[in-house]
């Protein structure tokens, strides 16, 4: 999450926020991060631009919890922009109250090219195949949610119970394929917050 495009963009360059002799400078270690690329990935990460619908705000506490993301995929005949609008409304209404929740967000993928000024020109994800591997991916789902839990027995039990079978109705019309995924989060940088605990300095 970025204020603008400009500040994305900027970090293809690391920041200079480790004390040295003559002031602050690039962590050499972050700086080695970049040898690993090809352990890392299969080829070009895939990066896309979303528009965030927040059903629920992330209330994060000081430890781990439980992710899910959850794809979707629209039937031929349901357009974009209802589709959208139904998983953002009815839907999304009566799974934000799921117990333990502690936050949920979907997101929708914008024609936004966020990749073209990030990665060198030469990369692979410019490459046909880059792009076919790209395109396949993008194909299975037209969006995707994210949902926190305190931990997975809450998500199941939740969606075991009698309260919200209607979420399992809602999804035999609303999506033509939906599927899970547990996704495991590492926070490297946390949201700014207003104001700080007492337990960061900054």
């Amino acid at each position: 999450m970025f204020d603008t495009l400009e500040d994305y963009l900027a970090a293809r360059s690391p920041a200079r926020d480790y004390p040295g002799d003559a002031g602050l400078q690039m962590d050499p270690m972050v700086g080695k991060v970049g040898d690993d690329f090809d352990q890392l990935y299969a080829g070009t990460p895939f990066q896309f631009h979303v528009n965030e619908s927040v059903s629920r705000p992330v209330i994060r506490p000081e430890r781990k919890l439980f992710k899910l993301v959850q794809f979707g995929q629209r039937p031929a005949n349901l357009p974009l922009p209802l589709f959208q609008a139904y998983w953002t409304g009815r839907y999304a209404a009566l799974a934000a109250t799921m117990p333990g929740l502690r936050g949920m967000i979907i997101n929708f993928r914008t024609p936004l090219d966020v990749m073209s000024k990030f990665f060198a020109p030469d990369a692979e994800g410019f490459t046909e195949a880059g792009r076919v591997r790209r395109e396949t991916f993008y194909a299975l789902w037209d969006g995707m949610a994210e949902y926190w839990f305190e931990g997975p027995e809450q998500f199941a039990e939740a969606r075991c119970s009698s309260s919200y079978q209607l979420l399992t109705e809602l999804e035999a019309s609303l999506f033509e394929r939906c599927y899970y995924r547990v996704v495991d989060e590492t926070v490297a940088v946390l949201p700014k917050r207003d104001p700080a605990p007492d337990f960061y300095h900054r």
